[in-house]
């Protein structure tokens, strides 16, 4: 077995295996081989050894086939993938394996000279501490996102996306420069056919949007300060959000060529991930001109409804759009945003929704699996 190709194959691997419980699903099928050789041997009935090699098989299939939505890596090399079950089993049990989705999405920066990566706990602030002592620029992604997540894990949504910033506010010094990425989701409910700008009344209806909005709070009074209120972003990624509404709706029109709607005139604002990152590039660029200020960010042309949305999808794959007249959506965010305070600055969006759902297309095509959401 050549090490490097097996090396490679197993980064493969650990990509059919990136879903959860998937994962745990294989972790309780490898312990059930362990135990039924162990009580093989222990009471001398040998015709069991004959079943020990496929009793890891319905654990698995059952985790691939309802969970990763995908086919067993075993049925292309099943010698190289009954190798990498142990080799994942031994990497979840020494903790090799045990960031929340997984370190694979990083591999991309391994090979930049600048990139550290520092394995801790947010919370921790003597982590932090140390972290931040030699930062100009302080970027805190770290949160808990989504309506879901956050309600699901409260306590969590609570001290990672508002007290980690509190303290983070209170600790940099006036010379480093802070970009606080909080949420259009602060709006709530907006007026109708009035657009939010960033004198409006912020109204959060979601443990998310309140959480996010509190962290948006810390930093108003702090010196060189930056907070873009982010439209729902879209667009593929190596760490794929499937449950933000543009990639979700994509999702299930490749998957199961039916859409249905609830409450399709809900409004939303988009924006490309890659103009999100070019945001936050053009806004150190141009400190002086942006500091101490809040921005909308997001795609003016982009302000639509989710019939709409389903439409656009529907130009570029068959999708049957279902209507659901009398349901209710859980998710009430209803509102229309303006963002022309940021491209009064120079900013400009450069990737519309067409491109976005076209590249979203071909990466569920590549990949034929949801990787990851935060339900």
């Amino acid at each position: 077995m050549n090490d490097i190709k097996f090396a490679r194959y197993y980064e493969y691997y650990l990509l059919l295996h990136k879903n959860k419980t998937n994962r745990r699903l294989h972790v309780a099928g490898l312990m059930a081989t362990l135990a039924t050789l162990i009580y093989s041997i222990a009471t001398l009935k040998w015709a069991l050894l004959l079943a020990v090699p496929f009793v890891v098989y319905p654990f698995a299939w059952i985790g691939h086939l309802f969970f990763e939505k995908n086919t067993p890596a075993a049925w292309s090399k099943p010698i190289w993938a009954k190798a990498c079950d142990w080799i994942m089993l031994k990497d979840i049990l020494t903790g090799k394996i045990e960031l929340m989705y997984d370190s694979t999405s990083l591999l991309r920066y391994i090979t930049h000279p600048n990139f550290e990566f520092v394995k801790g706990d947010v919370r921790d602030q003597n982590l932090l501490s140390s972290c931040l002592a030699e930062a100009d620029v302080i970027i805190p992604l770290a949160a808990l996102v989504g309506f879901p997540l956050c309600r699901d894990n409260p306590i969590a949504a609570q001290d990672i996306n508002h007290e980690v910033n509190a303290w983070i506010a209170k600790n940099k010094s006036n010379d480093q420069l802070v970009i606080y990425p909080c949420t259009n989701s602060g709006y709530g409910v907006g007026e109708k056919g009035s657009y939010c700008t960033e004198e409006s009344p912020l109204n959060p209806i979601s443990l998310y949007g309140k959480t996010k909005v509190a962290g948006e709070n810390e930093y108003k009074n702090v010196e060189n300060h930056v907070t873009f209120r982010l439209a729902t972003v879209f667009g593929p990624s190596t760490r794929m959000r499937t449950d933000l509404l543009v990639n979700n709706f994509v999702l299930k029109a490749i998957d199961e060529k039916i859409l249905v709607l609830y409450e399709c005139e809900f409004m939303r604002n988009y924006i490309h991930l890659q103009d999100v990152c070019r945001s936050f590039k053009f806004v150190i660029d141009n400190w002086d001109t942006c500091k101490n200020e809040t921005y909308n960010v997001g795609h003016d042309d982009l302000n639509m409804n989710k019939l709409q949305l389903a439409e656009t999808i529907q130009k570029h794959t068959p999708l049957e759009i279902i209507r659901a007249e009398f349901t209710e959506d859980l998710d009430k965010r209803d509102y229309i945003v303006s963002s022309e305070k940021f491209y009064s600055k120079g900013f400009e969006c450069k990737n519309d929704l067409d491109l976005g759902i076209k590249q979203l297309i071909k990466s569920y095509e590549l990949i034929k699996s949801p990787w990851f959401a935060n339900y």
